[in-house]
């Protein structure tokens, strides 16, 4: 006996195909590693005797329109190629940022406001500071990246001036920053040099409540030798050789931050939020070292915004030296826009230019900065200062950055 109705099996076989298309609209398409690009561009593709390097495009059997280096590696003649690569030029890493300095800077401005009924000297209305920073970087290796260490030395220089009584504060600064680095199990170097001027501001816009704001530019000149080794059946073997690339790019970056101060005698303590915006862009280039398997890689574009909740805890104490200021801070880092990304890039022998791709690691969205210093407020307007900083909650990073300067006020 039938049952009467409308029948539910149309309704069945649409909702499967739809959930289907779904799935594979959001499953990642041709999420490849590095490694995986480059040795698969090189091996066979439909199993023994096929032509090696025929991903390339090259017409089979012919070896492709190549460069002479590329064009005897893809030899039809030898089969079943393996290829190893290490390095990436996907390096994308936290580095030492002005803007960190410059707000500390602005946190100790207004520690020296504190300190200022203690110390007379302490506020002023021009200042001139300098810093020297360092940092240690180390990321593990992933899916997606080589593990890599790195050092970071440079250092800010810059002058503010009060405003309206001490209720605000304009200035500017220029840094540098060079950074040296090594991945993993011999896999080749990097190194790059970040210099360029922030422009930075803080308004007293209520009794203890405050805006701080920053706009920069930074120049960042990139170096990177990339290790690989190949070897063919029968072919050229290449036991290490190395693909030496340099580029340059541009970063842009915005940031407001408020917060506001609870004094209770020489304690001051207060919740802090910011949003920082950052446009970083890494220009095309094509690597040398005549060998056969340089790389051109295209544009790379990045794009960071983030918001900052913490507190902000100093205390004040009066010596015969000067006033002590030691202080601390913690927030809580969200990232919205920076989305794990894709760089496309062709072999430079390649003449048909065919394009390969491959991702980098997906950022953290959510993690954790903390920092402790001291500032000595001198009553002759000097005022060393020393700041110890590291993030963490960073999915296989870590990072720590001490930084120590001098500030006069006149």
């Amino acid at each position: 006996m039938r049952t009467r109705g409308v029948s539910t099996r149309p309704l069945a076989v649409i909702l499967s195909l739809t959930l289907v298309l779904m799935a594979a609209l959001a499953a990642p398409v041709g999420a490849q590693t590095f490694q995986d690009s480059f040795n698969g561009a090189l091996t066979n593709t439909t199993g023994v005797g096929a032509n090696n390097c025929s991903r390339l495009g090259g017409p089979a059997g012919t070896g492709g329109p190549f460069g002479p280096q590329l064009g005897a590696i893809c030899n039809p003649a030898f089969i079943n190629g393996a290829t190893t690569s290490s390095g990436s030029l996907s390096v994308d890493a936290r580095g030492q940022g002005e803007q960190e300095v410059l707000l500390r800077r602005l946190r100790e401005r207004q520690a020296g406001t504190a300190a200022s009924a203690d110390a007379p000297g302490g506020l002023r209305g021009l200042g001139v500071f300098a810093t020297a920073a360092y940092q240690t970087f180390d990321k593990d290796v992933t899916r997606f990246e080589p593990g890599y260490s790195r050092d970071t030395w440079g250092g800010t220089i810059g002058a503010d001036y009060f405003l309206f009584g001490g209720k605000g504060l304009i200035g500017v600064a220029f840094g540098y920053f060079h950074q040296d680095g090594a991945f993993d199990s011999k896999g080749g170097n990097f190194d790059t040099d970040a210099y360029g001027p922030t422009f930075y501001g803080s308004i007293l816009v209520y009794p203890n409540l405050f805006v701080d704001l920053y706009a920069g530019y930074t120049r960042r000149d990139y170096t990177i030798n990339r290790r690989y080794s190949f070897a063919m059946n029968g072919g050229p073997q290449i036991p290490s050789a190395i693909a030496h690339g340099d580029t340059h790019g541009d970063e842009a970056k915005l940031g407001v931050n408020t917060g506001y101060d609870f004094h209770f005698g020489s304690l001051t303590v207060g919740p802090r939020f910011g949003l920082n915006w950052k446009e970083n862009h890494i220009h095309s280039y094509s690597e040398t070292g005549g060998i056969g398997l340089e790389l051109a890689y295209d544009d790379q574009h990045q794009t960071s915004f983030t918001s900052n909740l913490g507190a902000f805890a100093s205390m004040a104490f009066s010596t015969g030296i000067g006033v002590f200021v030691p202080q601390a801070t913690w927030e809580w880092v969200h990232e919205f826009l920076n989305d794990q990304r894709v760089t496309y890039f062709h072999f430079v022998q390649d003449l048909g230019q065919r394009r390969f791709r491959f991702q980098n690691d997906p950022p953290d969205r959510d993690y954790f900065n903390a920092s402790l210093g001291l500032t000595l407020v001198l009553p002759n307007g000097l005022a060393p200062f020393v700041n110890v900083s590291q993030f963490f909650g960073y999915n296989n990073q870590s990072s720590t950055t001490v930084t120590a300067g001098l500030r006069f006020s006149f």
